[in-house]
């Protein structure tokens, strides 16, 4: 059973059935707390790596987001930041792997669904607010609430994707 930051990760949730649905506003009050954060980051130029992550304002919330670079054009993409969080859904810390390798295999065509979602939010700048249900023989073991929006690279020169996942 591997270890990641003191604690056992029994299993990665990956392999679970997993359901997504869209939903127009988020229930969870961290929800609400980081896409209002990056509302705020936006009405002044945007949110940007390094500059406005990290920062003390959603400090506790870092352990749920995943950030993604899009390498070359959102084909696939580098985990830049993985937290905690994200250690436990994939089994294992996941920063600086290609997402390919993550999700490989890419059961589904999800991970090409994920590419095609974050390049419509980049170029929108928008976000974009899912229910997540993992199921295990058809029997729910997890429901998180998934919030995804852009943000800049440290230097501004391109736009990636931050996800965060929080338990329901």
């Amino acid at each position: 059973m591997p270890i990641v930051l003191g604690e056992h990760i029994d299993r990665s949730f990956y392999e679970l059935d997993h359901r997504f649905t869209v939903v127009d506003e988020p229930v969870h009050a961290s929800s609400r707390q980081l896409i209002a954060y990056w509302r705020a980051c936006e009405a002044k130029g945007g949110m940007r790596m390094g500059r406005d992550i990290p920062r003390r304002a959603i400090a506790r919330l870092l352990s749920q987001v995943m950030i993604l670079e899009p390498f070359p054009n959102w084909e696939d993409a580098y985990v830049r930041y993985a937290g905690f969080g994200t250690a436990k859904f994939f089994g294992r810390d996941v920063t600086g792997l290609l997402f390919s390798a993550v999700k490989a295999p890419d059961r589904g065509g999800t991970l090409q669904q994920l590419f095609v979602e974050a390049r419509d939010i980049v170029a929108e700048n928008r976000c974009l607010t899912r229910d997540h249900r993992a199921l295990s023989a058809g029997v729910e073991i997890a429901h998180q609430e998934v919030v995804t929006f852009p943000i800049s690279s440290p230097g501004g020169e391109s736009r990636w994707i931050l996800s965060a996942a929080f338990d329901l």
